[in-house]
């Protein structure tokens, strides 16, 4: 029903009353409430200024409040979906900024903050992405890391640009493959793909190693999976 509705009611009406949702004594309210979240701001197409702060301002101080009551099922959604909200508090920005730019008001203090606005956002993601991975002591099987890894990444790449998908992304995944969960493991080497297909030749530094070590996993079906992502990597080159 939300595509069918104007945006100014999806910003103005249902995601205030989604957003009051992500405090439910309820865990799978909370959590689909996440989803909720992600589709009515994935279904707004026109953007004003307004919106700018509407995630370092709005949603992301919810999330990383430690009033905001999550456990491992609520954060597996978040983790599910953190790509999408990365490309799209990245798209509310820039469409914002570009609104300014047409309307000839553009200057250096603006320009100022709109990058201090694109700090705070990587910043977040970058913290978010970090805790989610590595999980808690309520994740020993790193469920929350496996969803990360079988989750649109190609979406994160591009938010965070080459540079840093270098030292965020590729940094926190070489640290999975001593993790006992072996389907953990044979996701890391499904994600390195993706990852290797934004990064380029550069990724050869970091992956090789990798491959080197899961070839040696005493799980065959990690085995298989470096194997077949060794298959890509060569279709890739």
């Amino acid at each position: 029903m939300i595509p069918l509705v104007d945006d100014q009611i999806i910003l103005d009406r249902i995601l205030p009353y989604v957003h009051a949702m992500l405090s439910d004594d309820f865990h799978r309210v909370r959590a689909d409430a996440i989803r909720t979240v992600v589709f009515a701001i994935s279904s707004v197409k026109n953007i004003n200024q307004e919106n700018a702060d509407l995630f370092s301002e709005y949603l992301f101080p919810t999330l990383s409040s430690p009033h905001f009551p999550d456990d491992c099922y609520v954060r597996s959604n978040l983790a599910k979906y953190l790509s999408v909200l990365a490309e799209h508090s990245l798209r509310f920005l820039e469409k914002t900024y570009l609104i300014e730019e047409r309307n000839h008001i553009i200057n250096n203090d603006l320009f100022k903050n709109y990058e201090d606005e694109l700090k705070g956002v990587h910043t977040w993601m970058q913290g978010k992405f970090g805790d989610l991975i590595h999980g808690e002591n309520d994740d020993p099987n790193g469920q929350l890391a496996e969803t990360l890894c079988r989750s649109d990444l190609i979406r994160l790449c591009t938010f965070f640009g080459k540079r840093k998908t270098i030292e965020v992304i590729c940094g926190h995944l070489t640290t999975l493959l001593s993790q006992p969960n072996w389907r953990l493991r044979a996701a890391l080497f499904d994600s390195l793909v993706t990852v290797a297909s934004y990064i380029g030749l550069e990724s050869e530094l970091f992956i090789l190693p990798l491959l080197n070590q899961g070839l040696l996993d005493e799980e065959e079906f990690v085995v298989y999976r470096v194997l077949k992502a060794l298959a890509c990597f060569v279709r890739l080159s």
